[in-house]
């Protein structure tokens, strides 16, 4: 009686999100485990499109349904340089100066690490972060392989997949997508043999082709773009995989991992892997280039 009255009338955390589907899936995870730290208290997520580029919910519904949703459309303001509070020097030294009150006496909280995650106090309002650097638990990741209803130790597809991440890399200049030359020499690495390669972009086929084929070493290939949740769940279930920088390639290689399949990341992505899951244990299949 007293936990459901705690619940009903404390305020809700709020998991702020930034980020694409991999970003998302991140800040699930952190949700869970709210709801097991802080079981008297409801859990709120507050899905934010403003960053580099624009990013909506992808995460389904279903999902989400022991949560309360917000979704906050600021990408357009944030494009614009519409930055509220933010138009001087004086206001930024104020609004870093309020965040590190609120966080020294725990209201708000960053939450990235397994550290952080352990201080989190019982009152916390907020949390606001990009939630990559802790580990995973084996029961997380099997939950989230049910979640895309990923058979275990079901025969592998006798294809290669690369998710070959381009879309807002071709027109950023602080990030960049892998250079084609190297995907070449990694799959001469991982694959020596004639094996087909399916690849998974979220850019059209003409424009990953134009970057892709020639390095291909005439192996036969075709390209897909899918739903972030189908591209996920055909390239764990390949016989060989090869990702690139992105955080939908790091969530296949760690559902590869648990199953023990060979999987090939860029060394970008490697510091990122070692916090989630312990190489010692999964990383036997795993190739860096």
């Amino acid at each position: 009686m007293i936990s459901s009255m705690v619940r009903w009338f404390a305020p809700p955390i709020r998991v702020h999100i930034w980020g694409g589907f991999g970003s998302q899936l991140f800040g699930l995870v952190i949700a869970w485990r709210l709801s097991t730290s802080h079981r008297y208290r409801r859990v709120k997520l507050v899905f934010h499109t403003s960053g580099v580029s624009e990013r909506v919910r992808e995460l389904p519904i279903s999902w989400l349904s022991d949560y309360s949703i917000n979704e906050i459309q600021d990408f357009a303001k944030s494009r614009m340089g519409v930055k509220p509070f933010q138009t001087t020097s004086t206001s930024k030294t104020l609004i870093t100066f309020l965040n590190s009150v609120l966080i020294r006496i725990g209201l708000l909280a960053r939450a990235n690490t397994d550290l952080e995650l352990t201080r989190l106090k019982p009152w916390v309002l907020a949390l606001r972060g990009h939630y990559t650097e802790f580990r995973l638990e084996d029961f997380e990741i099997t939950h989230l392989m049910s979640l895309f209803e990923i058979p275990q130790k079901r025969p592998s597809d006798n294809v290669i997949s690369i998710h070959y991440r381009l879309g807002d890399l071709l027109n950023l200049f602080s990030k960049s997508y892998i250079q084609p030359t190297r995907i070449s020499e990694a799959l001469i690495h991982i694959s020596p043999k004639n094996i087909p390669v399916v690849i998974f972009s979220d850019s059209d086929s003409e424009d990953v082709s134009s970057l892709l084929a020639s390095h291909l070493k005439g192996r036969s290939a075709s390209y897909l773009r899918m739903s972030p949740i189908d591209t996920i769940r055909s390239c764990v279930n390949s016989i060989e995989f090869l990702g690139t920088n992105s955080k939908l390639s790091l969530w296949i290689a760690i559902f590869r991992l648990k199953e023990n399949r060979i999987t090939a990341i860029p060394k970008e992505l490697l510091n990122h892997l070692n916090n989630e899951i312990d190489l010692q244990n999964h990383g036997q299949n795993l190739s860096v280039y």
